[in-house]
């Protein structure tokens, strides 16, 4: 008995070690109070971590839009945050020409295109199920196969998919994917669902959303800072000072998560000293020139989206700056959310501001009405504007092919240091989520 008791009792105080050592371990610290962020906040806090979050914004939310799909994952976001969503089916689609302003309506899809984008459908489905499936998960832990490194555009046509790669040439540049035709065909399925009209897409206040879903998380929220240094190995830190201050603090922390597009000019302003392998890989991570605005339109009709006109269905427009994809937020609202696109190698604000106003000045008027005159708009008419965001983290064909993902899943913890992003999926706030849960799941 004496043997036993004693025995027990080392196990209490064994036991009673690790619950001191665990509740006096530094909290995990995140940097991005984005989708990312939050997501890997609570999902850790749910598993017994403290957690810190950080960021530069002086708002949760990251760059959240007003327009995402019905996905699973964010319709349970949105349902439990509490926040407000409607089903969006817009009645009226128009074409526009930026330069004279002429629009049009889209006419809907005859028979036998119909037919044929069912046909398509259906052997999609199966190639999906069949080859995408099997490494589309969050990191692509299965690998890439070589197949899918060649452009969106020519692995759809030479699949024999011509229908589903006129709606992915338009939808892709409408929400910022960019050109199909240099798009890795790597993305393609995940862009497929989003425009091929299989789900009800909804639309909601994110940025709502998600500060409802920072009010749930139990550890601070930092907003409005300047990190100076990130600090990584044995004992990770962050110094910080907010925006204005000039006195640095020092955060201990017992692992680092990076919680935004790593692009190595984004790691670099975030204080975090790269190693060699890590310039390496994220010197690859190319992003997207994609702005989005809240304009005063008080002629636009309600009920409608407009989009920038293609050369043809399997041409993409060329992205100099101008406005690609028009719609209202809401019924009756006269803010419009406008979404531009511009050449991501020579990205300029003053640009895109500038078509705003010249562009949407030529279809401030009703669409429907061949005689309305538009009405000229000006900057006060600008009432929000995105300014220049890294936008669809994501990498080319070179780099897939040369194990880009088995490299970065490696470097996962490495010096207590942990990446998630849009770039572990793909970059739709469905699979950010997914993305940022299974980081946690799998490492902690």
């Amino acid at each position: 008995m004496g043997i036993r008791l004693l025995s027990l009792f080392a196990t209490l105080v064994s036991l009673a070690h690790i619950a001191a050592t665990s509740t006096s371990q530094p909290p995990i610290c995140i940097v991005g109070a984005g989708v990312s962020g939050l997501t890997a906040a609570k999902s850790l806090e749910n598993k017994g971590y403290k957690t810190v979050i950080f960021d530069k914004r002086g708002a949760v939310g990251g760059k959240c839009q007003s327009h995402y799909e019905d996905y699973a994952e964010t319709f349970q976001v949105v349902k439990s945050s509490g926040a407000s969503f409607d089903t969006f089916d817009p009645a009226y689609s128009y074409d526009y020409n930026p330069n004279t302003g002429a629009a049009a309506l889209m006419q809907p899809l005859g028979p036998a295109t119909i037919q044929a984008l069912q046909e398509e459908l259906a052997r999609y489905a199966s190639v999906w199920q069949t080859k995408f499936a099997p490494f589309g998960v969050p990191g692509y832990k299965n690998g890439v196969p070589k197949e899918f490194t060649v452009s969106a555009k020519d692995w759809l046509l030479s699949n024999k998919f011509p229908v589903i790669a006129s709606v992915i040439n338009r939808g892709a540049g409408n929400y910022g994917y960019g050109d199909y035709t240099e798009i890795p065909a790597f993305f393609a399925p995940d862009i497929v669902g989003s425009f091929i009209g299989t789900v009800q897409p909804y639309k909601t206040d994110f940025h709502d959303v998600f500060k409802r879903v920072a009010g749930t998380i139990e550890g601070p929220i930092i907003l409005g800072v300047k990190i100076d240094c990130i600090s990584r190995g044995s004992q990770p830190s962050i110094k910080y000072r907010s925006t204005k201050g000039r006195y640095t603090k020092t955060q201990h922390c017992s692992d680092i998560i990076i919680a935004f597009p790593p692009t190595y000019q984004a790691l670099k302003e975030s204080g975090l000293v790269l190693s060699a392998a890590e310039r390496t890989l994220f010197t690859q991570v190319g992003v997207n020139s994609y702005f989005s605005s809240a304009v005063r339109m008080d002629k636009l009709g309600d009920n409608l989206t407009v989009s920038q006109e293609l050369p043809d269905p399997l041409t993409p427009f060329k992205a100099e700056g101008q406005p690609v994809y028009i719609v209202p937020l809401h019924p009756e609202s006269r803010i419009i959310s406008v979404y531009s696109a511009d050449n991501p190698e020579h990205p300029s604000v003053p640009r895109v501001k500038g078509l705003l106003i010249r562009d949407l000045s030529k279809i401030n008027k009703d669409l429907e009405d061949a005689h309305a005159v538009s009405t000229k708009i000006n900057a006060a008419d600008i009432r929000a504007f995105s300014g220049e965001i890294d936008y669809f983290p994501h990498l080319g064909s070179e780099a897939l092919a040369g194990g880009w993902y088995k490299k970065f899943n490696i470097l996962q913890g490495k010096d207590h240091t942990y990446f998630t992003s849009g770039l572990n999926s793909f970059e739709l706030v469905e699979y950010t989520i997914r993305a940022a849960r299974d980081l946690v799941a799998t490492h902690f």
